[in-house]
Order: structure tokens, then C-alpha cells, then sequence
């Protein structure tokens, strides 16, 4: 199975990239959101989904049914450089996207909800800032929609490494509700590079004994993304280029941080 999407032309408007029956995904869905000069709105109904912006570049207005306009959301400086900016969307809203001074691109993250929800901003003053790892995997990520937007299934964040550095490591996955502390999550990385001919290595891998292996190793690039429906799914950074990944999971039980590491490198969190 060929887990990655990689980044293509963008026309105006919205591009599905990931959705959920090409991967036989149950609950989450990506796209990409492109203002510009030739269409500086995009409206829509959420439907029987949750949505989660993330606004990658630009500055933009947000408007969702029975809430007061947000105004000026983003202004990021580089995906590196500054914490971002999302907006959540609960399912049977009506929503619409306004750039005033374009362009602007956004992440779209989208899962099936099950109850009704409030809309939420969480600005880049709110998005929770942790340290986490050491030596050279330690990297640092932004907790953004977590424990403190009520939604449904989706839970959205973003990691950052430094040159040479891994992360989602020691590997862990969250596939499996038999263990005490993992339930199944679904996941995407939609990754970004710096400087932007640079590349980083993804690799998703099963267990040996596992009654489905899967062992995939790909290099990203900036703009691509890739679809983790299980198994451990480590990331690292080549030499001279920092690597970030915006990650979005969806699953029944929504409790982040449930998840396992590989024993064979377990040792790794008490090193």
C-alpha cells in the first residue's frame, strides 16, 4: 500500500488530498485550502463532519453559523518560525473563509462526529508549546486542538525537528484497544521542509508477528503527506534541513497520548 501523497499544483479553492476510502481510512480526511487574487472566499456546510483549519500561510477571516466574525487569524511568519493558528468546526455548520489581502492556504482535517459541538479558535498564543525527547530526538511540538477544544474524534497538533533529528521516536502506534494505555487512531502527516529542496525519511512498520505486515520507508518533501492507518511510524530530518509535520488523528476514544512504543526500542524512554 503507498502510503504517501505528494504535493502537486494547488488551483484556487479546495483540494481533497487524502480521503478516507482511498485508504481505507474509516474516519479522517485531508485537503488543502487555496486563496488568492481569483477567489478570495470558499464556503461550505461541515455536513456530518468536524473540521479543523490550519492556517499554513496568509491572513484570513473566519465566519461559522451563529458565531461573530474571527478576524485576522494567521500572519504566520514560516511554519517554523511561529505556533499556529486553527479554527475548529463542529458537523451541520455552515462556515466561510474570507482573505482579505490573499493569498492565504490552509490544512483542512476533516472526521466523521457522532454528537453536536461548539466552534473554537485557538490562537498561537493558546497552542500548548512542549519539549519532548532528548539528544537527537528531541524536537519540540504545539498541542493545538487537544483537551482544550471539545471536539468529537479529532485531535490536531504540529511537531518541529531540528537538522538531523527524529520524532515520533522512540516509535510508538495507537492501532490496537487491547492493551491498557492504546486505543486506535487513525492518522495523517502533512509535512513541511526548510529550506524547501531539503527532505526527511517517514517510515510505517508493523510488528513482526503481525497478521498484516506492513513495512514502508519514504522520503518527504515539502507539501507532501502521509497516511498512517496503523503500525509504528517514526520520522527523522536529514542533515541541514528542519522537518515539521502537522498530525491529525480521529478514533472513538479520544485520549491523546494512547498509544504504545516498540518494545525492541522501549529502552529509549527511560535513557
Amino acid at each position: 500500500m503507498d502510503l504517501l501523497r505528494k504535493a502537486g499544483p494547488l488551483e484556487p479553492g479546495y483540494t481533497s488530498v487524502v480521503a478516507g476510502d482511498t485508504f481505507q481510512l474509516k474516519y479522517l480526511k485531508m485537503g488543502l485550502l487555496r486563496l488568492d487574487v481569483s477567489a478570495r472566499s470558499y464556503e461550505e456546510n461541515s455536513g456530518e463532519d468536524e473540521i479543523v483549519l490550519d492556517l499554513l500561510s496568509g491572513t484570513c477571516n473566519v465566519h461559522v453559523e451563529g458565531e461573530d466574525m474571527w478576524k485576522d487569524i494567521g500572519s504566520r511568519r514560516s511554519f517554523f518560525d511561529d505556533p499556529p493558528a486553527m479554527v475548529y468546526i463542529p458537523r451541520k455548520q455552515r462556515w466561510r473563509i474570507e482573505a482579505p489581502d490573499p493569498p492565504v492556504l490552509a490544512l483542512v482535517f476533516r472526521a466523521s462526529a457522532r454528537r453536536d459541538t461548539a466552534p473554537a479558535i485557538v490562537r498561537p498564543d493558546a497552542a500548548r508549546t512542549v519539549a519532548i525527547g532528548r539528544d537527537n530526538w528531541q524536537r519540540t511540538a504545539a498541542m493545538a486542538v487537544t483537551d482544550n477544544v471539545d471536539a468529537d474524534r479529532l485531535i490536531v497538533g504540529e511537531t518541529y525537528n531540528l537538522p538531523g533529528h527524529w520524532s515520533s521516536y522512540p516509535p510508538h502506534k495507537h492501532d490496537n484497544a487491547a492493551t491498557p494505555d492504546e486505543a486506535p487512531y487513525e492518522e495523517i502527516y502533512y509535512f513541511a521542509v526548510e529550506p524547501k529542496q531539503g527532505f526527511g525519511i517517514q517510515r510505517v512498520y508493523t510488528a513482526p508477528d503481525d497478521p498484516k505486515p506492513l513495512d514502508e520507508v519514504y522520503v518527504v518533501r515539502d507539501g507532501d503527506a502521509v497516511v498512517i492507518p496503523r503500525g509504528y511510524h517514526p520520522v527523522a530530518a536529514a542533515g541541514g534541513y528542519r522537518v515539521g509535520y502537522v498530525w491529525a488523528l480521529a478514533g472513538d476514544d479520544r485520549r491523546f497520548g494512547a498509544w504504545s512504543v516498540d518494545p525492541d526500542h522501549a529502552w529509549l524512554t527511560d535513557a
